[in-house]
């Protein structure tokens, strides 16, 4: 069976909302918690930090939360966000982003009785059936705490009974067991790992906004790792969003920046 780890984030300023998935097979997923246990408690100690403490990808890039302690050591905490993404492109995972227009939905008539997070949710639970069904397999998916958890769950129950919404693939997820699980991601060092590679994509569109220098390094260095398992099917809706100029002018939505 495999095992898909989801984590969402709204870009307010560039008017995107994504969905990125973390797909594990048993063995990949025991790795990975392995070397991302390794790498906090390796941090625990060398800086005023627990060794339980959460890999987030906004404080750790921003040396916000949990990770103050070191905002004004970028040299260090790159460090530990590229270890943190090695441990999980080392393993045999795909990650995927799939990732609404919120302005281009607006537009769109039939679209518009659907929010941004449904449509974005519908693409990737479909994706995520389709894998699944191509590597005959069957996948379950976990998910960060949300407020909407029971509706979400409704939904799915839906559209297992009526089919997804006709915005994009119809399909009733034959794939995808029982329900989705929703559980803290301070618990989950695989919700984090989806948390890190969702981040790291949304701050590579965003990397002409005037970053650092040894940020942007960083990140044109990492995203060549990361690319190893970005799955093929990862994209935006609709699709004149997936892949923006590199000279675009917007910001990192929100506090997600």
């Amino acid at each position: 069976m495999l095992v898909a780890y989801l984590d969402e984030s709204e870009d307010r300023r560039r008017q995107r909302y994504y969905f990125g998935a973390l797909v594990l097979d048993g063995e990949s997923a025991t790795r990975t918690v392995e070397a991302m246990e390794a790498i906090a408690r390796d941090a625990a100690e060398r800086f005023p930090v627990p060794p339980e403490i959460e890999l987030h990808g906004y404080d750790l890039m921003n040396g916000a939360g949990a990770w103050e302690c070191l905002a004004g050591k970028i040299r260090a905490r790159l460090g530990i966000f590229k270890e943190s993404l090695q441990a999980v492109t080392s393993q045999r995972g795909e990650f995927l982003v799939r990732e609404v227009d919120v302005h281009a939905v607006e537009e769109i008539p039939d679209a518009a009785e659907a929010t941004p997070h449904e449509i974005c949710l519908v693409h990737v639970l479909q994706t995520l059936d389709r894998i699944a069904e191509e590597r005959g397999e069957y996948i379950l998916v976990i998910a960060d705490e949300h407020h909407l958890a029971g509706n979400l769950r409704e939904q799915l129950r839906q559209w297992r009974a009526e089919g997804t919404p006709g915005h994009y693939k119809r399909t009733y997820l034959s794939r995808v067991v029982d329900t989705i699980h929703f559980t803290p991601s301070k618990e989950s060092r695989l919700l984090q790992a989806a948390d890190l590679l969702l981040y790291f994509h949304q701050r590579y569109e965003g990397r002409t906004l005037g970053r650092d220098q040894r940020e942007m390094k960083f990140l044109e260095l990492m995203k060549v790792e990361v690319s190893r398992i970005e799955h093929p099917d990862s994209g935006g809706w609709p699709p004149k969003c997936t892949k923006p100029p590199a000279d675009r002018r917007g910001g990192q939505g929100g506090s997600e920046a």
